[in-house]
């Protein structure tokens, strides 16, 4: 079952035609954005990045 925060954002969504149009087009461009390709980086690069995000603290 969905929470009240959730439910209250997708009531809010169904009426608010601003949002919905906001949200679709966030949708658009992360469709659009996961279609591209990926920057080709050597593998050290990679490691040594994943590490350094690994690192970082969560909040």
């Amino acid at each position: 079952m969905a929470e009240p925060a959730e439910l209250r954002c997708l009531v809010h969504l169904a009426r608010c035609e601003g949002c919905e149009t906001y949200l679709d087009r966030f949708r658009q461009t992360v469709a659009a954005a996961g279609a591209l390709p990926g920057p080709h980086l050597p593998s050290a690069a990679r490691d040594q990045l994943l590490g350094v995000f690994r690192g970082m603290p969560r909040d």
